[in-house]
């Protein structure tokens, strides 16, 4: 059975096909017509079913590649014509993509933050965050090549639509544990770039390995935060989103210092099935974030942050809020 991604590149080239052959007299312009229009142009008519009621509000097709537009910001994204998991190609199946959370961090993050976006992947998360704040300093983490190349498309694409006084600094840097190697291997499937991991959690016989530079947070704090961001930035974290496919408590573990010292708010996701190939269970993460006196916290059904103390079987959940003793006045009795 063909690939999602072999399928998907039969479909780009189709058309080729059809074009090269009705030039050299292979099919009459009758057959030609036919066939150019029930194997692609038809389709361009079912997407704007797709978009009603959407976070989208149109596709732009251009010579340089595919545009999804925002509804409420007006945000303009790229991504991979392979992956299948990609934000907007999500929002095209199910509407939204991560609403509450996202909504929940707006909440949280106040105008002049500084906030660590690890795994920033195509920039939903940093742009979106962006474009809401007029003065946020955001470090974009994203250590996979073809990845970052499209998270930096994406900035330069929204330049005019974000905060005059935010910035975005992309990272070419994965964020591990203590005594990891400074080079670490990333897996990669073309169809599934969101499930990139230091394993291959999706278990996808495609996925490439990627060599990548390797920190932890506290090291890039030191070297590169205080020492080159110093003189202009104020050398803080106040908020860190982390979305690593598994890799979340790897990267809790060399960030124990930034965590005492700044005491930011941690945004995780967190899922059992992730964690399985690293050894551990997302309670590990929970027990160590309260030995740093964090309390763990879920997003109710009426969008408000209440305590949650265990995963379990039943556990619904996979992204979680960590809230510092400075900030747990803002949970919901």
């Amino acid at each position: 059975m063909p690939t999602a991604m072999q399928t998907a590149s039969k479909a780009t080239h189709a058309p080729q096909k059809l074009v090269q052959a009705y030039g050299a007299n292979q099919l009459t312009k009758a057959d030609y017509v036919h066939q150019m229009h029930n194997s692609l142009h038809q389709h361009l008519f079912t997407y704007p079913g797709l978009l009603q009621n959407s976070e989208l509000a149109e596709i732009r097709l251009t010579p340089d590649g595919v545009v999804f537009v925002q509804q409420a910001t007006g945000l303009m994204f790229k991504c991979s014509p392979t992956d299948e998991r990609a934000m907007p190609i999500d929002v095209l199946n199910f509407g939204r993509y991560e609403p509450a959370e996202i909504a929940m961090a707006h909440k949280l993050i106040n105008d002049g933050d500084t906030v660590l976006d690890i795994g920033a992947n195509m920039g939903w998360y940093s742009i979106g965050l962006a474009h809401k704040f007029e003065h946020l300093s955001i470090a974009a983490f994203e250590p996979v090549p073809a990845t970052r190349a499209l998270l930096t498309e994406n900035i330069a694409l929204n330049l005019d639509n974000l905060g005059q006084g935010s910035r975005i600094m992309v990272q070419n840097c994965a964020l591990t544990a203590p005594g990891e190697p400074e080079s670490i291997t990333m897996y990669i499937a073309p169809d599934c770039g969101v499930n990139a991991s230091m394993k291959n959690v999706a278990e996808r016989e495609n996925a490439q390995e990627v060599s990548c530079p390797a920190s932890t947070l506290d090291q890039w704090l030191e070297e590169f935060w205080v020492a080159e961001a110093g003189s202009e930035l104020e050398a803080r974290v106040n908020y860190i989103k982390c979305d690593v496919e598994g890799a979340e408590w790897l990267v809790m573990q060399g960030a124990r210092k930034t965590l005492q010292q700044y005491q930011p708010i941690v945004q995780l996701e967190l899922l059992r099935k992730w964690a399985k190939p690293y050894g551990y269970h997302p309670n590990t993460v929970i027990e160590f974030m309260q030995e740093l006196r964090y309390t763990c916290c879920v997003i109710n059904p009426h969008g408000q942050l209440e305590a949650f103390t265990l995963v379990d079987e039943t556990t619904q959940a996979t992204n979680y809020f960590f809230l510092p003793t400075t900030k747990r006045h803002l949970i919901e009795t």
